[in-house]
């Protein structure tokens, strides 16, 4: 039983690889916070930001909230944390440990987000609305019986089913138990595939997300159900590692390191401002991030867009 409160969905040793460099001496390091549907950034310590109390925690039958989900995801991190500040070396070559270090990391990356859970929530409010229905339809049918084990009258059935009024969601013990289980499927699939290392010049760096790792197919139409997916050819899976270096995981692509250009820099980092829940991390105040808040920026949804492309893709 752990009494850790303070759970971090983005790793702190991960969020201090995008501080900004020009941070005065004796500060303490921090990152720039853009917010969605703000006009304005801000400073944050790596530890004040991407965390709630008792994310992952679970209430056991005692009553005590058990934080066992968040030592797990701290173990993946720790086997994850003492080779990343390496994978910048041209020289490296991860030994099948290492590899599945990485891959492990990225699964649990790319699953303990918010944004995945309320993807888990989402179904499971279109459900409960359709029983709720479908009782409303047939509320003149039920038995008293019936009635008194629904314990709900037709117009608090009405109220709860409007829209607006309530949410339905999942258990926190059935949200984290479905986090976990995915994780070693999906770093069985991300081991498998190829691993590019992208390096991005000193004048155009990377940013990340609170949701940071993204997959993109540019082979699909913009209206496919579901989006992109681990196991779909073509898939391009982005990670940024550090302010300069990202991950790129691909099913039929190059691996090794490569030097990208400010375009494919730009086009990893809308990549990541698009997939972000509400916010995006950035090693410094940058002009086109700005001009994204405040609408000076429109990105098309069509054949242009970096998520429904149908050609291409990251060189």
């Amino acid at each position: 039983m752990s009494k850790r409160s303070r759970q971090h969905y983005v790793p702190v040793f991960y969020l201090r690889r995008f501080v900004d460099e020009t941070c005065p001496p004796g500060q303490e390091p921090c990152l720039w916070v853009y917010q969605k549907g703000q006009n304005t950034a801000f400073r944050r310590a790596p530890k004040n930001v991407a965390a709630e109390l008792h994310f992952y925690s679970v209430d056991s039958p005692d009553g005590e909230r058990d934080s066992e989900a968040e030592e797990l995801l701290s173990s993946i991190e720790s086997r994850a944390a003492r080779i990343w500040h390496d994978l910048s070396n041209r020289d490296l070559c991860l030994s099948s440990e290492e590899r599945g270090a990485v891959a492990e990391f990225v699964a649990s990356m790319a699953v303990r987000t918010p944004h995945i859970r309320a993807a888990i929530d989402a179904p499971i409010d279109g459900l409960a609305r359709q029983i709720i229905d479908l009782t409303l339809a047939h509320y003149d049918e039920l038995t008293d019986a019936q009635r008194q084990t629904i314990g709900l009258s037709r117009a608090e059935l009405q109220r709860a089913s409007a829209p607006g009024v309530f949410r339905f969601e999942a258990s926190r013990a059935f949200q984290v138990g479905m986090m976990l289980s995915v994780i070693p499927r999906i770093a069985r699939m991300v081991y498998d595939m190829s691993l590019a290392l992208l390096h991005s010049s000193a004048e155009h760096p990377y940013v990340t997300s609170d949701s940071p790792v993204v997959l993109v197919n540019p082979c699909l139409p913009p209206s496919w159900p579901g989006g992109a997916g681990f196991a779909q050819p073509g898939v391009e899976i982005t990670l940024p590692v550090d302010a300069h270096l990202a991950m790129l995981f691909t099913w039929e692509g190059a691996e090794g390191h490569r030097d990208l250009g400010p375009p494919e820099t730009a086009e990893i980092n809308l990549r990541t401002v698009e997939a972000a829940l509400n916010e995006v991390y950035s090693p410094a105040r940058l002009d086109w991030l700005d001009n994204i808040l405040t609408g000076a920026f429109a990105r098309r949804v069509d054949s242009g867009s970096a998520s429904h492309r149908n050609e291409g893709g990251i060189p």
